[in-house]
């Protein structure tokens, strides 16, 4: 049975990154390296995740299209208090091919559930 742990109950975040090779060759080391959270309208960081893969591989053929699901690690808790339809948006590190990076950034959107 799921319990609370003493720290609180624990953050939990899914990343899916839709991923389009445009390019002359495959593409097999795409990652989402880390996500920062904030609130919406502050620059302020909430937290910062690193993140880890859920799938089975990363590879991108030329002209494939791709949604590549991401977790974070969850070494150490992190127990915000925060309400459901509180609104955040994150800034996603993402790297591939020869240490190419970007940053995306997504739409703010509410809390979906929390305990």
């Amino acid at each position: 049975m799921p319990f609370v742990p003493e720290e609180g109950p624990p953050f939990g975040t899914i990343i899916g990154v839709f991923v389009t090779n445009t390019g002359n060759t495959t593409v097999s080391n795409f990652e989402a390296v880390r996500t920062t959270i904030y609130f919406h309208n502050n620059s302020m960081p909430l937290v910062t995740l690193n993140l880890i893969f859920v799938g089975d591989s990363t590879q991108i053929n030329q002209g494939e299209s791709r949604i590549l699901m991401f977790t974070h690690d969850r070494e150490s808790i992190f127990s915000p208090n925060i309400e459901e339809g509180t609104v955040l948006y994150s800034r996603i590190l993402i790297r591939w091919g020869d240490n190419i990076e970007e940053i995306l950034t997504t739409a703010p959107s509410a809390v979906y559930f929390t305990y």
